[in-house]
């Protein structure tokens, strides 16, 4: 497929680098980034969270959200244990293999702010934009090389400042104190630490919101990503004999 391919399209830098790491650099001219992206049509500037609010008692609280699947590489456990000292609710939504030991981990750390969602389907889409939306910090602990990190674009999109780890391609699209905050891998002060930063500086919170949609609409908006597509497949397309031409 690699050999048969006129064009390849790594999604960040990361990648890019894993992809020469694997085959080597004979296709190094064949690579051309393209990160995936948001469709921004699905997310207004401003989304109305009652729903929710009334759902969890939301009222007058601080919320940190996590979403995605429960696996060890997505590092939610070091967001549990960060939980101890959150100024905040923390809800996970997602699900997946990790789930029951995340669970039993909160019980024994006894914690009262840790709240398990589930995986929100097609049928509580609305459910998990309101969360993104309502959200005063999303959260992405990850300890793996995450190729880019869907979620994360999704959260920044509604104006909610993230705390990541430097992994993979997530600095392509996170850039530290501007739209969000980095954290030290599998170090769940820290973790705490740069949330309740966020949660005490409202108005840098809400600053670098901003920023965070600001930067989906430039670099990760699904229309600009097609058109760059658009580009490369009309580059690569084979000439037309003139008689074809429509």
């Amino acid at each position: 497929a690699v050999k048969g391919a006129m064009m390849i399209t790594p999604v960040s830098g990361d990648t890019r680098a894993w992809f020469t790491q694997l085959f080597g650099r004979g296709f190094d001219y064949k690579l051309r980034t393209q990160p995936g992206g948001v469709d921004v049509n699905l997310f207004p500037k401003c989304l109305d969270t009652s729903m929710i609010e009334r759902r969890y008692k939301l009222k007058g609280k601080n919320v940190v959200m996590f979403a995605g699947r429960l696996t060890p590489q997505k590092g939610t456990q070091y967001l549990i244990r960060a939980a101890r000292k959150i100024k905040g609710e923390v809800f996970i939504v997602g699900d997946g293999s990790e789930r029951k030991k995340l669970e039993k981990l909160a019980r024994e750390l006894k914690l009262k702010n840790i709240h398990f969602l589930g995986y929100f389907g097609r049928r509580h889409t609305r459910e998990l934009k309101e969360f993104y939306y309502r959200s005063d910090v999303f959260v992405a602990p990850s300890v793996w090389e995450e190729p880019l990190g869907l979620v994360i674009l999704e959260a920044m999109v509604c104006e909610t400042p993230v705390v990541v780890t430097r992994k993979g391609g997530i600095p392509l699209a996170v850039k530290d104190k501007v739209n969000g905050l980095f954290v030290r891998a599998r170090n769940s002060d820290d973790i705490a630490e740069k949330v309740n930063y966020l949660l005490d500086n409202p108005q840098m919170s809400v600053k670098m919101g901003k920023m965070a949609r600001q930067i989906v609409l430039e670099k990760f908006n699904w229309t600009n990503i097609a058109r760059r597509f658009e580009r490369i497949y009309i580059e690569m397309a084979p000439p037309t004999n003139g008689n074809n031409k429509k």
